[in-house]
């Protein structure tokens, strides 16, 4: 079952969106369910830990804005996609804060919206055939690159940190880093390796993962980790 969770407090843009929605998810996916909210609060009593996709309003009346939703939504949610619709674009910047796929101006472009949900359901078919394997003694463990928030070494062992579950692996953080060097991760430390996906914030010796955690920064590696940053943010979060 595919998940769409759609919250806006303005009905008219909330009917034209449901329309799009229907139009597009009715020609590409047999099983799916779409729920709406016309508050943030009343998202937040729902099961959304367990949603797809979600597409938010920035400016919700009466209630909590969208950026602080997607918030709150990335404390039990890390894997679903986020889509923010706005009126204002200038505050596009605050989107890589909650990894959120892309921004969509209002009124929505029927183009623009079925491009964005192309591109969610492409991912969604690589996630499967993109996997490494891990080992832990005789056991072997294939995990999907993007359910993985990071490395880090502890204790001559490799600590793998997913969206779901924690790993204590026997494989080498060099020989990881070779492997994923070209899947959206960086090596910000010699014993952190951090897919930048999932940063939420970062300063000059410290990075803050969507989890949470806080991970360290080699002072040596800040000017290319910022430049692989915006990289990514340039290629993930485009604006329309």
């Amino acid at each position: 079952m595919f998940r769409i969770f759609v919250c806006d407090d303005e009905e008219i843009f909330r009917k034209h969106l449901e329309e799009l929605l229907e139009e597009y998810l009715k020609s590409r996916i047999k099983q799916y369910e779409i729920q709406y909210f016309s508050s943030a609060e009343e998202l937040l009593k729902a099961n959304y830990d367990q949603c797809d996709v979600f597409c938010l309003d920035v400016e919700i009346e009466n209630s909590i804005n969208g950026i602080t939703l997607a918030k709150k939504i990335r404390q039990k949610n890390l894997k679903a996609d986020i889509i923010f619709t706005t009126s204002h674009p200038e505050e596009a910047h605050c989107a890589f804060e909650v990894n959120t796929l892309r921004y969509l101006l209002k009124p929505i472009q029927k183009e623009q919206l079925f491009k964005t949900f192309d591109l969610i359901l492409k991912k969604r078919k690589e996630k499967l055939s993109k996997l490494i394997t891990l080992n832990q003694g005789q056991r072997f463990f294939q995990i999907p690159f993007a359910d993985i928030l990071y490395f880090e070494t502890v204790d001559r062992k490799l600590r793998a940190v997913t969206s779901q579950k924690e790993y204590i692996i026997d494989n080498k953080i060099n020989e990881v880093d070779k492997f994923v060097a070209d899947k959206g991760f960086f090596r910000i430390h010699k014993s952190y390796l951090i897919n930048l996906g999932y940063v939420k914030e970062y300063d000059q010796a410290t990075v803050t993962m969507q989890n949470g955690d806080v991970v360290y920064m080699s002072r040596l590696r800040i000017k290319a980790f910022k430049e692989s940053f915006r990289l990514y943010l340039k290629e993930a979060h485009r604006l329309g």
